[in-house]
């Protein structure tokens, strides 16, 4: 183990003042308080760390340090809970029990902003430009050039031309005039050439002005006590100006003394401080650094300068040196002494003592060439045992005797560089280290904390710390390691595990380049909360806790932030991505939060629901709509709404009527409702009647109709999904769609028109109450059973009460059954089920949006009909006018629907045949604005083949039954008619109806037909869809023949 015990140091003691001081410092970064957020501190940077030289004391009470602080303080930290500040601003703070002026009472010494020179609260000099303070003596450099010393005079010391102490400051004066001296620019504490504890001969200085170099004091074979007057000092180089001439101390230290035995018990003294001039740009020292350390040594006694390189700089140089003993009288026999340097390219040497012959008595052999050992050198420490711990990219490397493994890895003494990586490969990332007399120490990246001193004996600190550094206090490798805590408090490490905290008082602190995290606004939570009655959902986003939240903001698919103020309808379809944050007062952002949702709103088509009337008496009603929907109508103000399929016509009595529509959701809930006043007319003169249907649910889930008719003597007939027919009468077996034909044949076997019904599947009703869903039947289900499945399951289950889904989307089959569960009344599915994840958000993906397939758009402004005769071939067309459309705005993938017919009516009696076709041209805006131009003359279409129809099964209103529609998608060329429908020879006579869905979907880019003279729109290139009217011919064709 390296040691300090087999040094003797001669002490002085003098008493030692404990100070308690309150500490503010006024300086840091103030974060707010807030949940899950680390709590704020202040603290001050340390810019730098001076060892400072309590040498009349012990080691461990002559452990001081002074800190410079960020925030222009310097405390001077010492052991035993000693610690003085300065004031903020104040310059050459020392800390020793020195001599001290009558009616002071601390060890603080320093300049403030004015100035002044105290001691404690005792102004000592006013107009003070630097100041040196020993034990017994106080030399002040004032800012006229003059110099004025107090304190222990007796034996000449002070250089102020008679020996006599003085309490005041007196003048130093000139040796060749004996008036004050003058000139003097720069002043330096030098010690003494004969030196022991505690006494004066310790004291000197020089004084430097702009040519010459003064001594006070007792060194280079000179003497200035005898005429109590400072001497020149020519042995140093010439120079001009004061700023060419410097010194600075070893690790600055300007005090390291051991007591070395010669001879037996024989023995004195031996000062290690060293000292290196800079004058001219020229590097020297007192002693030659590159040899062996003599036994008893005090370098001031030199006569000589011996030269360095001119880039040398003593603070990347450290040194470790020990005495090696033998005999039980503590006989010092040797000196070992190993020298580690950093060029100003990151270069690491060593010269010295070797690592083989380290402590080994009298065998020791010093290289005096430096050898290196690494380049690209981020750090290094040495102890007194000669060992060398360097940090290079991120690695602890080891050289040196590695007595008892003390470097951590075994094998002896090491010649060559090896990497420490401790006994479970923990020592890596390493940012930085120290070492003290007891251990090595490693501070990782993330804060972690190692210490070792052989091996085997690696251990993590149960602290973390944000750096991490060695004070120096004797030139000779012993140090004291000092460690900032994560919560910016100072800790001495005492031995491989053991760490004090190095003063309460002392405020917190914080390292150089620390920068404080940012503490921003937590990352938004969002949720969906709840559906409105159009199944849109409603998204609630919680910002946090924190308190300094400025701006709340959200966007929707990246359409630009908006200021969040209550929960956001989301009114878009599909799937849509909400993202949130917020910032602070300081411009903090939170991290984003987002939830990505599917979107499926009920949209209603435009206009809708309105009535059409078809015929005298008969009225087709209009409810379409995306989603689940359900309608519902009232005639003249009857008590209840009745459900109502809108495949089927409505056929009125003669007269005025009051018909309400409404539609509904699957939850009941009304979304839209409307009242019209229509007027039935006497219908063509009939014999008989067209019946009408009324659909009715039994309790055993069966679909029940009741035919309705005004004919007293007549008798009605129905056929069901083409069956033959037969009278009515009974029930259906299942619940499902149905197309029944209905008619009334009088007595006289007169029949009346056929009216179709489609029967209207009465599904249960799905609630879903949070993750409960529940079947509803609307009827008492105890004469059923009802069963479900996933649908990606065969086994049924058996419904009796609410069931539990987990959150998400589920396809669920429903049958329903009779009583003893053999018969299915009713089969459907899959039913989409959503059950709301309460916590989702936050992450998760979904399916890319696939296009909007929009909500329509308005074409012209009133249906058409138009009528082609041909004698007694005649067709008309009821729908919407596909010759103008308006587009009122740009939004990519709109489509416009439109549900037509054409009716066909051929008496002509000779069963030629015929053909219906239809043709359109492209569509050509009206003149629109250019504003490349600023004049109204810019036209362009969309192509015809934007516009398709979709051909439906014939209906055969009188007549033989044939199929004429030319089934299927047409779309239209612009080059020629679409043929959509065909009669044979001998077919379609009668009345007959072909459906037609038409489609228009809006293309994103139109063509420019024309351009104003300079406009930038060139005709036949293409354009972004622009918003106006288009026009197109339509024309419909009826052919006779084949």
């Amino acid at each position: 183990m390296e040691s300090n015990n087999k040094r003797k140091i001669k002490i002085g003691w003098k008493r030692s003042l404990i100070f308690t001081l309150a500490l503010a410092l006024i300086l840091g970064v103030p974060l707010s308080n807030m949940e899950s957020k680390a709590q704020a501190a202040t603290f001050d940077k340390i810019n730098k760390i001076t060892s400072h030289s309590l040498y009349w004391n012990s080691w461990d009470n002559a452990s001081a340090f002074m800190l410079t602080m960020d925030s222009g303080k310097t405390y001077g930290v010492q052991r035993y809970q000693n610690v003085a500040e300065s004031p903020v601003g104040a310059r050459n703070v020392q800390m020793q029990n020195g001599y001290t002026p009558p009616g002071a009472k601390t060890l603080v010494s320093y300049i403030n902003e004015s100035d002044d020179f105290y001691v404690d609260t005792v102004l000592v000099e006013t107009g003070v430009k630097d100041y040196v303070r020993g034990y017994r003596t106080i030399f002040i450099l004032k800012k006229d050039g003059s110099v004025t010393a107090l304190g222990n005079g007796s034996s000449g010391e002070l250089g102020i031309g008679y020996k006599q102490s003085k309490s005041i400051p007196t003048e130093v004066v000139d040796p060749d005039t004996g008036e004050p001296i003058t000139g003097i620019e720069k002043i330096f504490f030098l010690g003494g050439a004969n030196p022991s504890s505690n006494n004066s001969n310790y004291e000197g200085v020089l004084l430097v002005s702009k040519n010459q170099v003064y001594l006070v004091g007792q060194a280079f074979g000179l003497n200035s006590y005898t005429d109590a007057k400072p001497v020149k000092v020519n042995m140093f180089p010439s120079f001009t100006t004061s700023d060419a001439f410097n010194m600075e101390y070893l690790e600055d230290r300007v005090f390291s003394q051991e007591y070395r035995r010669t001879t037996g018990y024989d023995g004195a003294n031996t000062f290690f401080e060293r000292r290196v001039f800079s004058i001219n740009g020229k590097k020297y020292s007192l002693t030659d650094l590159y040899k062996p350390d003599p036994k008893v040594d005090t370098e001031l006694k030199s006569t000589a300068l011996y030269p360095l390189p001119d880039d040398f700089d003593i603070k990347n140089l450290k040194r470790g040196a020990y005495s090696y003993m033998s005999g039980g009288g503590g006989y010092y026999v040797e000196t070992n002494t190993t020298y580690a340097y950093k060029s100003p390219d990151s270069t690491l040497s060593t010269w010295g003592t070797t690592p083989t012959t380290y402590l080994t008595g009298t065998n020791n052999v010093f290289e005096s060439t430096p050898k290196i050992l690494a380049t690209s050198v981020d750090a290094f420490n040495i102890t007194n045992g000669g060992n060398i711990l360097y940090l290079k990219n991120k690695n602890v490397y080891g050289y040196g005797p590695n007595k008892g493994s003390r470097l951590g890895v075994d094998g002896g003494a090491i010649s060559s560089p090896v990497r420490i990586s401790g006994d479970a490969n923990q020592i890596k990332n390493i940012k930085s280290i120290a070492v003290n007399n007891a251990a090595n120490y490693a501070l990782t990246e993330d804060n972690r904390l190692y210490s070792w001193s052989n091996s085997t004996n690696f251990t993590l600190s149960s602290k973390k710390y944000l750096d991490l550094f060695s004070v120096s206090f004797d030139a000779q490798g012993l140090a004291k390691t000092y460690a900032i805590s994560e919560d910016f408090k100072l800790y001495e490490l005492t031995s491989l595990t053991a760490v004090e905290l190095v003063s309460a008082t002392l405020p917190n602190v914080a390292p150089k380049d620390y920068v404080a995290p940012i503490t921003a606004p937590e990352k938004p939570l969002l949720t969906i909360t709840s559906q409105d009655k159009f199944n849109q959902n409603v998204v609630s986003i919680n910002y946090g806790t924190f308190a300094d939240i400025a701006t709340k903001q959200y966007q929707i698919n990246g359409g630009g932030w908006l200021n969040y103020t209550s929960e956001i309808l989301i009114t878009q379809s599909g799937n849509v991505t909400i993202q949130a944050r917020s910032a602070d007062s300081k411009g903090n952002i939170s991290d984003v939060g987002e939830l990505t949702i599917t979107n499926n709103p009920i949209v209603i088509n435009s206009g809708d629901p309105r009535i059409e009337k078809i015929s005298a008496d008969e009225f087709k009603i209009h409810a379409d709509s995306t989603g689940t929907t359900k309608v519902q109508v009232k005639i003249d103000g009857a008590a209840a709404w009745q459900d109502y399929n809108v495949s089927n016509n409505l056929l009125l009595t003669p007269g005025a009527h009051t018909v309400e529509v409404r539609l509904l959701n699957e939850r009941d809930q009304e979304l839209i409702s409307k009242s019209f006043n229509v007027t039935a007319d006497n219908p063509e003169p009939v014999t008989v009647k067209k019946p009408s249907v009324i659909q009715h649910l039994t309790e055993d889930f069966e679909l029940y109709l009741e035919f309705v008719h005004d004919n007293p003597e007549g008798e009605i007939w129905y056929s069901r999904d083409g069956s033959p027919w037969q009278a009515a009468g009974g029930t259906f077996e299942y619940n499902q769609e149905r197309t029944v034909l209905v008619k009334v044949i009088n007595d006289a076997g007169v029949e009346s028109e056929v009216t179709e019904f489609v029967t209207t599947p009465v599904p249960p009703k799905i609630i879903v109450d949070n993750d409960k869903v529940t079947i509803d039947l609307g009827i008492d289900p105890s004469r059923v059973k009802v069963y479900y499945k996933e649908s990606t399951s065969n086994d049924w289950i058996q419904y009796y009460e609410p069931i539990t889904l987990t959150p998400g989307t589920h396809n669920m089959d429903i049958e329903v059954r009779d009583q003893y569960g053999a018969v299915a009344k009713f089969n459907g599915g899959p039913y989409t089920v959503s059950v709301i994840d309460p916590n989702a958000g936050n992450g998760g993906t979904t399916p890319t949006p696939n296009p909007n397939p929009g909500t329509g758009t308005p074409v012209g402004d009133e249906d058409v009909e138009f009528t082609v005769n041909s004698g007694g071939l005649s067709s008309r067309f009821e729908g919407a006018d596909l010759s103008t459309i308006i587009i009122d705005n740009t939004n990519p993938y709109q489509t416009i629907n439109s549900v037509s017919r054409v009716l066909i009516e051929d008496s002509r009696g000779n069963g030629k045949g015929y053909q219906y076709s239809m043709d359109v041209t492209d569509f050509i805006s009206e003149p629109m604005q250019d504003n490349s131009t600023n004049s109204q003359s810019l036209v362009v279409s969309i192509p015809a083949n934007a516009l398709s129809v979709e051909v439906l099964n014939t209906k055969t209103l009188n007549g033989p039954a044939a199929e004429l529609s030319n089934l299927g998608k047409h779309v239209f060329s612009g080059s020629g008619p679409e043929m959509l429908a065909t009669a044979r020879q001998f077919e379609g006579m009668g009345y007959n109806e072909i459906p037609l869905n038409f489609m228009l979907g809006v293309p994103d880019r139109v063509k420019i037909v024309s351009s104003g003279s300079g406009s930038k729109f060139v005709p036949g290139q293409s354009t972004g869809l622009m918003a106006g009217i288009y026009k197109a011919k339509v024309v419909s064709t009826l052919t006779s023949g084949i």
